[in-house]
């Protein structure tokens, strides 16, 4: 995934590609789908630092926003097909992590399973603690499972309703 105000590319690679020709019919995602459709190990580097962060304004209400990230969602219909299924099934994995763990653990109380879920709770704090650092954030590692589970609600209505607008309309 690419946002417009933290991308840098070679004018050649956008020129030689023809920018943005082939999503002009699209209201925003452009960048994203630029980069899906171009990058490439050979010609990509990821940036991690504070150095690297752009900040930008907040929609400030939950309208503006939940239509913000509809928007950037409704993107993903356009990326590769492979792009797609590893996002679908990070995705999805990580929504299952959270609603089924309790019925399944209240089905079969098996102690795998609950370990299976720490397990993935764990390397996700480890993850969001690791990164936080090298951004020079002092995100509190406590708050991930609460976070993490409130944004599997998030994503599953943004992820759903993005699948199924046809066309998402630029709104400031």
């Amino acid at each position: 995934m690419g946002v417009g105000r933290n991308l840098a590319y070679r004018k050649e690679l956008f020129l030689d590609n023809k920018g943005f020709n082939s999503h002009l019919g699209i209201t925003g995602g452009d960048d994203d789908l630029f980069v899906n459709q171009h990058a490439t190990k050979k010609n990509t580097v990821v940036s991690i630092g504070a150095e690297a962060i752009v900040f930008s304004k907040p929609k400030t209400a939950w309208g503006e926003f939940l239509h913000q990230k509809f928007r950037h969602l409704s993107v993903g219909k356009r990326y590769k097909f492979f792009d797609k299924i590893v996002l679908g099934a990070f995705s999805l994995s990580w929504m299952l992590s959270w609603f089924l763990v309790l019925p399944v653990v209240v089905l079969n109380p098996l102690i795998a399973t609950a370990s299976l879920f720490f397990i993935r709770l764990m390397l996700a704090i480890a993850v969001i603690h690791v990164g936080s650092r090298k951004l020079g954030d002092s995100f509190e590692a406590w708050k991930t499972p609460l976070l993490d589970f409130m944004y599997a609600f998030y994503y599953l209505v943004t992820g759903a309703k993005a699948l199924f607008v046809k066309k998402v309309k630029w709104k400031n």
